[in-house]
This record gives structure tokens, C-alpha cells and sequence, in this order.
């Protein structure tokens, strides 16, 4: 009788198991929102990668895309959830290429408004694609204007600064 006991212990309830097949759905769920190159960074099943690129060009009628939600639950099965969770957590604590980006060009706009020709020479002395010229203006040209109208020169500057860091 205390080995039934001990089995019972190991094996979970059927409640359990659809908590657990709920959870693994809601993780596929959540992979099917990243983008195809923050998925190879990530310990996935190859048929699972296939699943979730197969989901992304399903449309969204007759059930198709929930049928294949369901597949994707059952593939995870397979897979370490564990893993899967700790991997999207490193992925999300990297700052991406786009975020480094958007700080370096506030901070480019940030230093040509308000240092001027200081701050021209100074990103001329890091980044020297830019041209000095361009930059004089525009900074002219965000001094002359109105305080009402610096926003839209902030984004004037945004664009000429995004066109020479890409």
C-alpha cells in the first residue's frame, strides 16, 4: 500500500497537467510576438521555430492561428521551460541595437543644442561623417525659431542625426 501511495506522489493530477499544458501554451504564446532573429538566440526545437514562423503566416480565420497556437503548446512539451524562460530574460536585459541608437542620438541632440559650436566640434571629433555645416544650421536655426516650434526642429534634427548613424 505505501508504494501506491509514492507513485500517486510522483505522477500529477490531470488538473496539474493542464496547468502545466496552459503554461507551456501562454510561453508559446509569447515567443510567437519576437522576431525571427531573437528566436535563434533562444534554445528552441527546430519543429518549433518551423511551428511559430508556420503561425505568423496563418490568417487569423477559421481557427487556424489557435489550432496552431495548440500545436505550439504541444511542442513545448518537449521542450525545457526553464530554459526557455531564463533565455527570453537574458535576451530582454541586453539593450538592443535600436535603444543604443536612439540614446546616442538624443545624446548627439542634446549636445548640439545646447553646448553649440562646442558641441558641433565635439561631435565632429567622434563622429565625422556628420558635416559641420548641416549641424551649424540647424542650430541656427533652432535658436532663431520660436520655443513653440522646438519641437518639431528636435525631430528635424532627429532625422538628419538617424540618417548618418545608420
Amino acid at each position: 500500500m505505501l508504494e501506491k501511495e509514492n507513485t500517486e506522489e510522483l505522477v500529477p493530477s490531470k488538473t496539474q497537467r493542464k496547468q502545466i499544458a496552459r503554461e507551456l501554451q501562454d510561453l508559446g504564446q509569447k515567443l510567437t510576438t519576437f522576431k525571427a532573429a531573437d528566436l535563434d538566440r533562444l534554445p528552441l526545437a527546430e519543429k518549433l521555430r518551423s511551428a511559430i514562423s508556420d503561425f505568423h503566416r496563418f490568417p487569423n480565420s477559421y481557427g487556424a492561428r489557435k489550432r496552431q497556437m495548440q500545436y505550439i503548446g504541444k511542442l513545448m512539451r518537449d521542450c525545457d521551460k526553464n530554459e526557455i524562460e531564463q533565455a527570453i530574460l537574458k535576451l530582454n536585459s541586453n539593450p538592443k541595437k535600436e535603444e543604443i541608437q536612439d540614446a546616442l542620438q538624443v545624446q548627439i541632440r542634446e549636445l548640439l543644442l545646447q553646448k553649440g559650436d562646442e558641441g558641433i566640434s565635439k561631435i565632429l571629433a567622434d563622429f565625422p561623417a556628420f558635416e559641420r555645416q548641416k549641424l551649424r544650421q540647424l542650430y541656427r536655426e533652432y535658436c532663431k525659431t520660436d520655443p513653440t516650434k522646438h519641437p518639431a526642429l528636435k525631430e528635424k534634427v532627429d532625422s538628419y542625426i538617424a540618417t548618418i548613424l545608420q
